[in-house]
């Protein structure tokens, strides 16, 4: 799985961000990912996350967690690294609450922490 297959996932979860991503990759000439999800799928997570929506967290989590058993290693880092790190922001009750939301996924708790 690709860094484009990253997009795709996020954007049927996020289907809000879908005309943004048309946007960046308008201006851009090619996604800027780092960038996108920076600016739109992690503050989401965040949200979800300081509102304790634990069934669409489970959702993102079971995308995530496939995306980065089955990704590239750009993909890996990505996950971890922008998506859920971004969304934390070294945030100590955040992280604790994302971690045990991520006990049915040990690839990603472990790589979280």
């Amino acid at each position: 799985m690709t860094v484009d297959d990253l997009s795709n996932k996020l954007l049927a979860i996020f289907p809000a961000y879908k005309d943004a991503y048309k946007e960046s990759v308008a201006e851009n000439g090619e996604l800027l990912y780092v960038d996108f999800f920076m600016n739109t799928v992690t503050n989401d997570i965040r949200e979800l996350l300081e509102k304790d929506n634990v069934k669409k967290l489970k959702k993102i989590y079971d995308s995530l967690n496939e995306l980065y058993v089955k990704g590239d290693r750009t993909v890996g880092n990505l996950v971890v690294v922008i998506v859920l790190g971004g969304a934390l922001k070294g945030d100590k009750e955040l992280t604790e609450k994302m971690l045990s939301g991520l006990t049915d996924f040990p690839h990603l708790k472990t790589a979280v922490r």
